[in-house]
């Protein structure tokens, strides 16, 4: 196929950089599933709609299809800039889900390009192979170059953005200030989870990881939950950590069960229960009574009591309801 006659998919390209820019996953896989209709019998279209695709699984946090679609995207005949480009989301995509030997080889593609996402996947290989601070000096250093373009307040929120998941509490105002020149709900959400993480607000966190989920943006959510969960633990709320806690492993299983992120990394891992306690937990949640659980599980009113007791005891919660909450959030 000629060059023009990639120009149709070039725009689904930038169609679904937009759509994901603003937050609106549903118009990217929109996006996706007209254009890869469109290259039906054009394979010199596939590789630009696996690009597509794996641009719009990215953002959605589903970094196994991201992967498989964006090493396609890279393996096949994918004209510039979008090679460089697919190269640089592949290697993000797989340091986020622990393959930093893969990241290598997808870096390796990008050269010495200085492209923002480009400057992001070396980021992202520094996070991977632990050395976090040089990683937030980089991402920092493309989001001051974006303040000084008023035209790249998208790339600044991005970058800071970034410097954020990697560990960096201090980016709340100039995430805010620069999210709202930029079009969408994704720029001013990334400002607020900015915002409630400075001042230590899980209630907030909550929130921002709801709203993030909302937009489809699963991995993102989680990250918030994460967050969430660390701030409560703070605060001593210790009821609404663990709901936050299994909220965010119940996110991370929903997009990448191996998504290793600093963020899903600081999670202390769930108190197990037994199977029987796993079991009277549920029935709790479904709302049934000490004595409805005793006659369903044909044990002791007193064995019931028991095990809620222990459940109370390991879960550090005082109340049924925190009970009920917890087990929703984990299910």
């Amino acid at each position: 196929m000629t060059p023009s006659g990639l120009q149709p998919f070039t725009l689904g390209m930038e169609e679904v950089l937009a759509a994901t820019g603003r937050g609106e996953l549903e118009a990217a896989e929109k996006s996706c599933v007209r254009y890869e209709s469109l290259s039906a019998g054009e394979v010199d279209s596939h590789a630009l709609v696996d690009a597509m695709w794996g641009k719009t699984y990215l953002y959605a946090g589903r970094l196994d299809e991201a992967c498989a679609r964006l090493r396609s995207a890279v393996s096949g005949t994918l004209p510039e800039p979008w090679l460089l480009l697919a190269a640089a989301w592949w290697a993000q995509a797989e340091v986020a889900r622990g393959r930093i030997d893969q990241a290598r080889i997808a870096l390796n593609r990008c050269g010495r390009s200085q492209h923002h996402e480009v400057e992001f996947a070396r980021a992202w290989v520094l996070v991977g192979s632990g050395k976090p601070v040089p990683a937030i000096k980089r991402v920092l250093e493309v989001a001051s170059l974006a303040s000084v373009d008023g035209s790249a307040a998208a790339v600044e929120v991005a970058a800071r953005y970034l410097a954020l998941r990697f560990g960096d509490r201090t980016q709340a105002r100039r995430i805010i200030i620069a999210a709202a020149k930029v079009d969408g709900q994704l720029a001013a959400t990334c400002g607020s989870h900015a915002a409630c993480l400075e001042r230590n607000d899980g209630d907030g966190l909550d929130a921002v990881s709801s709203r993030f989920e909302s937009m489809g943006a699963t991995l993102l959510a989680a990250e918030a939950s994460a967050h969430a969960a660390v701030a409560h633990a703070r605060r001593g709320k210790r009821s609404k950590e663990l709901v936050a806690s299994s909220r965010a492993q119940r996110l991370v299983v929903q997009c990448c069960a191996d998504a290793r992120t600093p963020a899903i990394e600081s999670i202390v891992q769930p108190v197990q229960l037994t199977a029987r306690e796993s079991d009277i937990a549920a029935l709790v949640a479904d709302g049934l009574s000490n004595r409805q659980i005793a006659e369903r599980l044909a044990i002791s009113l007193r064995t019931v009591e028991g095990h809620i007791y222990r459940i109370y005891s390991k879960l550090a919660i005082d109340h049924r309801n925190d009970l009920v909450r917890l087990i929703r959030a984990r299910s």
